[in-house]
C-alpha cells in the first residue's frame, strides 16, 4: 500500500506554492512522484533543489537513489563523487 499518493502530492505542491523554498518538501514529493511514475519530474525537483544549494547533501543522496531506483547505477555514483 503506497497510501493516498494524490492527496500527499496535493499538499505537498500546496506547502511549495506557499514556500517554494521548503527543500524537506520538494524532496518529499521528489518521492512522491518517483513512487507515482514521475521519475523525471522527481530528479528535476532534486536537481533544482541542488541549483540553490550544492551543499545540500540530502538532495544529493535522494538522486543517487532515485538513479538507482531507475536500474541507471552509473549515473548514480556521479552526484556522490
Amino acid at each position: 500500500d503506497q497510501g493516498d499518493l494524490p492527496a500527499a502530492e496535493r499538499e505537498l505542491r500546496a506547502a511549495l506554492a506557499t514556500l517554494p523554498t521548503y527543500a524537506a518538501a520538494a524532496r518529499a514529493l521528489a518521492r512522491v512522484r518517483l513512487a507515482d511514475g514521475g521519475a523525471e519530474e522527481a530528479l528535476q525537483l532534486l536537481v533544482v533543489l541542488l541549483r540553490r544549494d550544492p551543499y545540500d547533501v540530502d538532495a544529493l543522496v535522494a538522486i543517487a537513489d532515485f538513479l538507482r531506483a531507475l536500474g541507471r547505477e552509473a549515473d548514480a555514483e556521479v552526484p556522490l563523487r
